[in-house]
């Protein structure tokens, strides 16, 4: 007993399992061909119920007329001053009963006085005399039939069902009320009666309903091998970077493979970037201590301390140390870089005073600027207020920019910092007297190792293109923005947002 039970848990994990190995565009196929499957059948269901809901209306139309012509025939035979036997009799002659049981629908036909008696009874099923014993009619139905000579009202009671029934209100022909003919109508009969109109409709719907799903299936099957294949080349493509060689079969299901291959992706990305973080900060360890020895020794034999040294020597020691000095700059630009990636980069976010850190910034390039005769000045306006930000960082993007700005600004050019406050934002400008950055090339300015081509810088060399990328995402942690403004004519201005300090003022109330 137990082997059988464990041989049929093995047999459908194995079936289990193959199913699930079935491929992308099968399951597609499976899932959206019954979806469609589903949708014709709840169409065809609401074909139906509409189609059963038209007969019901037709049913009752047809019993409104039989009704009329019972009416007329009680108000042509019935007479007052006969019994009640009298006048049944007169009005069977008229062959009434056969007319009233040729619809299945009706199941009880009578006439009742204006006393509320039951005066004729031409037709009455079995099981629903109890429904012509209720002969008092409520105020709506009474009023119903003053007004218009017409009502409808209906019963329900297990197991006959709902029945409705027609009345008409008769009169003599001196207008003398004589009573009201009723008419009941019951819904399982006539449902009964049209179950062969239901089969046909149904049976008219099924190929039909076959042949969409087919033809949907084929077309859903068609249209998933179509997205399947750019999936297999993406999971082929994967692969490669991955280093595999596992060949694709028909079972496997591609979007399942494709989220493995982009997990082992995102594993190697993080592994690259921890190793370039480590690559980067030992390559920086390693030069910070010969470029510190270089600048040191540099600076040292320009003072003439290692020997008397003439002014070509000078020169060249100048070179050296602006060259070291733009070579360390770099190096540490970019350790900055990485450490942004990484998010182990200290940034401090709090309110901070703009003049400062700009008059800081200016006064570093001051002597150089003087140096190749360039007017380097601010303008920043008194209550400015504070910003927030890193003062360390915000020190750092301006550095970058004016150090940009120095290097393609000519002679007797000038570069300007300044700040205005716009709302609850404090924007800073960078403008410069240079060449100016072409228009196509301002949406990538700020791409890692991105140089405009053909763009020499007057003084120093070409930079590595990581300054302005270490701008954009040093404001992008301070809640800043950075862009470069549109200018008319030479030179080139960078502008960069940072938030202002919302300052709370307090009433009191005395």
């Amino acid at each position: 007993m137990f082997k059988k039970m464990n041989g049929i848990k093995k047999y459908l994990s194995e079936m289990s399992a193959q199913s699930w190995r079935m491929s992308f565009r099968t399951k597609v196929t499976i899932v959206l061909t019954l979806c469609l499957a589903v949708t014709f059948g709840i169409l065809t269901g609401v074909i139906i119920d509409l189609e059963k809901e038209r007969y019901l209306a037709q049913s009752r139309e047809k019993a409104s007329g039989i009704l009329q012509e019972f009416a007329k025939s009680v108000y042509g035979q019935w007479n007052p001053a006969l019994s009640a036997k009298e006048n049944g009799q007169a009005l069977n002659a008229l062959n009434l009963k056969t007319r009233l049981f040729q619809d299945p629908g009706i199941v009880y036909a009578a006439f009742q006085n204006t006393e509320g008696k039951v005066q004729y009874i031409p037709k009455c099923l079995s099981g629903l005399h109890w429904m012509l014993g209720r002969t008092d009619l409520n105020f709506l139905t009474r009023r119903s039939l003053k007004i218009t000579g017409s009502a409808v009202r209906s019963f329900a009671s297990y197991p006959e069902g709902k029945v409705t029934e027609l009345l008409t209100m008769v009169r003599s022909r001196d207008n003398t009320p004589l009573g009201i003919v009723r008419l009941g109508v019951q819904e399982a009969k006539v449902l009964g009666a049209m179950g062969g109109v239901m089969g046909k409709v149904f049976w008219r719907f099924l190929p039909v309903n076959i042949l969409a799903t087919t033809a949907g299936c084929l077309l859903i099957f068609f249209l998933a091998s179509r997205m399947e294949s750019p999936l297999r080349g993406l999971h082929s493509r994967a692969q490669k970077l991955l280093g595999k060689s596992e060949k694709f079969r028909e079972q496997h299901n591609v979007l399942t493979l494709l989220s493995h291959e982009f997990e082992g992706i995102e594993k190697m990305v993080k592994s690259l970037k921890k190793d370039r973080t480590q690559f980067v900060s030992t390559l920086s360890h390693e030069f910070r201590s010969p470029l510190q020895a270089i600048l040191g020794y540099a600076d040292f034999m320009r003072k003439g301390w290692a020997g008397p040294i003439t002014e070509d020597m000078k020169g060249c020691l100048d070179i050296v140390k602006d060259c070291t000095e733009r070579f360390r700059d770099t190096i540490s630009n970019l350790l900055d870089l990485v450490r942004l990636e990484g998010e182990h980069l200290p940034v401090s976010v709090g309110p901070m005073n703009v003049k400062e850190v700009v008059e800081e910034a200016v006064k570093s390039f001051q002597a150089k600027a003087k140096e190749n005769n360039i007017r380097l000045f601010q303008d920043v306006p008194s209550g400015m207020g504070k910003a927030l930000g890193d003062p360390v960082r915000v020190f750092q993007v301006l550095t970058n920019l004016l150090s940009n700005a120095y290097k393609f600004t000519p002679e007797r050019g000038f570069i300007k910092v300044s700040v205005k406050k716009n709302g609850s934002h404090i924007e800073f400008f960078v403008q410069d007297t240079g060449p100016g950055i072409p228009a196509e090339f301002h949406a990538q300015i700020f791409d890692e190792f991105f140089h405009v081509p053909e763009y020499r810088p007057l003084r120093g060399s070409v930079g590595v293109g990581i300054g302005l990328t270490l701008c954009k995402r040093l404001m992008a942690v301070q809640k800043g923005e950075i862009c470069l403004e549109k200018v008319n004519g030479t030179g080139t201005t960078v502008r960069f947002i940072l938030p202002a300090e919302q300052i709370k003022s307090f009433s009191l109330a005395a």
